[in-house]
């Protein structure tokens, strides 16, 4: 008698069938698992919940049978069938998804998160296996890239955007600020370019850009203004920020991802980079990554208080908001880096106009 994992199926004759409904189920995994937080607000609000008990749905209740169901489902498809599994997780977390609207408490909303935690364990790792059955090794690769669009084709209405998320006690709307200055290729795929990448089949992601000038968070009496990466070399773009002093940022927060770098002088640069905004700003700027610099920066651009890097740690520290325009605040935000490039082009013309008058030796 042959193994039900490697018993021929007729799906898996059928390999572009297959991939396009496992990215169907892939996306409404996505969809069903992100759905509380999208709705996080109108559900706190409803079921009259507290911060605590919506980061336990939001967390706990999905991730505690999610994290441990997923070896034992992944056993019992290799030995009852890849496509009955994905099958009866995608009926499990469905059924206890549309029970998520219809519930009336907290512990009653906790178990149907575990029901969705439990099903949806139950869909990848089979959907992976299932994938290396149906499609040769010199298509495997682009096979699981395309399925991995699941999760970017997740929030089709809303689309697919670098933020940071903010909470508060009391509050329903989160607070949410989307990256404006988006990587080429990385985060976005330039219009140029956009052919090739189309030609090749290469799944890049393509996010939605956010607006220059995103309010800040109100937070113990300051004005954090997040950004990502990146974001703060463009001292330009963080001036679309202070045209108002009564509404402008009183402290700065970069959260970056820069893991990929290793120890190297990136690190430093872009330690450097965010001091001269804090200087040019005279605003203190808090640093969050995950490797590199997490440090706290006065408004002078000194660096206050540092974490060791590439240690696992929490770095307290008090800053004080300023509240003050500086000139380059000001025509920054008027005029962008216009008078800069103005100023260049003028030396550049004095220099050539000089270098026109002086006499040529010899004649």
């Amino acid at each position: 008698m042959s193994d039900p994992a490697t018993r021929k199926n007729p799906a898996t004759q059928k390999p572009i069938f297959v991939l396009a409904m496992l990215l169907v189920v892939y996306t409404f995994n996505f969809i069903d698992r992100q759905i509380l937080g999208i709705l996080a607000g109108p559900i706190k609000a409803d079921l009259h919940l507290t911060d605590t008990q919506l980061g336990a749905l939001g967390g706990f209740a999905f991730a505690l049978l999610y994290s441990t169901m997923g070896l034992p489902l992944a056993w019992l498809a290799d030995r009852r069938g890849r496509t009955r599994v994905i099958a009866a997780s995608l009926a499990v977390w469905s059924a206890f998804t549309a029970l998520c609207g219809v519930v009336s408490g907290f512990w009653a909303m906790f178990v149907c998160r575990l029901g969705v935690g439990v099903g949806e364990a139950g869909g990848v790792a089979p959907s992976y296996a299932l994938i290396s059955d149906t499609f040769p090794a010199n298509q495997r690769a682009r096979a699981l890239a395309v399925y991995s669009l699941g999760i970017p084709l997740g929030s089709e209405e809303a689309g697919y955007t670098n933020s940071v998320v903010g909470w508060q006690p009391g509050q329903i709307q989160d607070y949410q600020y989307d990256k404006h200055h988006l990587v080429p290729f990385g985060e976005f795929i330039p219009p140029l370019f956009r052919w090739f990448t189309q030609m090749m089949n290469i799944p890049l992601g393509d996010f939605n850009r956010g607006a220059l000038g995103q309010p800040s968070m109100a937070w113990a009496g300051e004005r954090l203004s997040p950004n990502i990466c990146y974001e703060d070399l463009f001292g330009e773009e963080l001036g679309a920020h202070f045209g108002n002093a009564a509404t402008a940022p009183t402290v700065l927060v970069n959260f970056s991802n820069i893991g990929w770098f290793g120890d190297s002088v990136a690190i430093d640069q872009h330690l450097a980079i965010s001091r001269m905004r804090a200087l040019e700003f005279e605003r203190p700027m808090l640093r969050a990554t995950n490797t590199g610099a997490t440090v706290a920066i006065d408004h002078r651009g000194v660096v206050t208080q540092a974490l060791v890097p590439y240690e696992r740690a929490v770095l307290q520290a008090s800053v004080q908001g300023r509240e003050a325009l500086t000139p380059f605040a000001r025509w920054v935000h008027a005029a962008g880096l216009v008078p800069l490039c103005l100023a260049a082009l003028a030396v550049l013309a004095v220099a050539w106009i000089r270098r026109r008058k002086r006499p040529v030796q010899g004649l």
